[in-house]
């Protein structure tokens, strides 16, 4: 598959989706780990906002999504009907489309709500949790016909646990902002949080990795399709994520802890980009075809 203007188009518009997906979830997450290690009487108005935008660009990027799908199902003269949308959300990517969609409502309608009554806490764990069950609907666990029958729950599994890693990352930087809070107890609540998600999001991720490439006997797919290289790719970027926490937690954190000053911000921004690039590859490498797909 060639990386043409419409690919890319529907990659970018998948990687806002994980983007705003993320955020959701990590927003929740790292609020209630805060609820549990600190005074936590309501939601601090930079979480709102950061929720509210991310829900407005979930579903910004459902909408865009969908017109590129459906128009890459036509030829280029067609016009685009209601009859052949409606067709189209009657499929299995149309319902996920749907599911992502209320999904999205829903984290919309709760941080509204928050705003206005914000003795609300547990409301966008809910949200947050229905963001990540309509997740795994419109990838290749449900879309790919070799798709083992857990590979829904692994991938639910595996964007649950790597939204609570890195859009927890984005909530803590975000608070990094608010003068009120000091950065060390910032990264303590953070930092269990990202060790036991980010080892379950690369345990059930490498299932998962291995299943699509045919099995542990098609390792060298890796190299030798455009879906393994891309795979690669995320490996490597994911890798670069994983060094940059470790040297958070085993350097900067104990550091932080002694009371010398320590380069947290910096690193932390280094670390939030990282993450940002694998969901960027993870917008590419879901938009290609598995290497099962190619051999039928």
């Amino acid at each position: 598959m060639s990386l043409d203007g419409p690919f890319l188009s529907y990659a970018a518009a998948r990687w806002l989706g994980y983007l705003a997906a993320f955020l959701l979830i990590g927003v929740a997450g790292y609020g209630r780990v805060l609820r549990r290690t600190s005074a936590f009487e309501s939601w601090p108005p930079p979480l709102v906002r950061l929720a509210r935008g991310a829900a407005v660009l979930l579903a910004i990027s459902l909408l865009a999504r969908s017109y590129l799908q459906c128009r890459t199902l036509l030829e280029p003269e067609d016009p685009l009907t209601l009859e052949f949308v409606v067709a189209v959300l009657q499929s299995t990517w149309g319902r996920g489309w749907l599911a992502q969609g209320t999904a999205g409502i829903v984290a919309l309608v709760v941080w509204r709500s928050i705003g206005k009554r914000p003795s609300r806490l547990a409301l966008p764990a809910l949200a947050a949790a229905a963001v990540a069950a309509a997740a795994p609907w419109t990838g290749h666990a449900v879309g790919l016909a070799e798709a083992p029958r857990w590979a829904p729950l692994a991938d639910l599994v595996h964007f649950g646990a790597a939204a609570a890693w890195l859009g927890g990352l984005a909530t803590m930087v975000t608070l990094f902002r608010d003068p009120s809070r000091r950065a060390l107890d910032l990264v303590e609540a953070f930092s269990p949080l990202a060790l036991r998600a980010g080892v379950l999001a690369m345990a059930a991720g490498a299932l998962l990795s291995v299943s699509y490439l045919g099995g542990i006997g098609h390792l060298d797919r890796l190299v030798t399709t455009e879906y393994g290289r891309a795979l690669t790719l995320k490996l490597l970027a994911i890798g670069l994520v994983a060094a940059l926490g470790g040297y958070n937690w085993r350097v900067v954190l104990p550091a932080l802890r002694s009371g010398h000053s320590a380069p947290i911000r910096r690193t932390a921004y280094a670390e939030l980009c990282a993450g940002a690039l694998v969901l960027a590859i993870t917008a590419i490498l879901v938009s290609l075809p598995a290497p099962g797909e190619l051999a039928e």
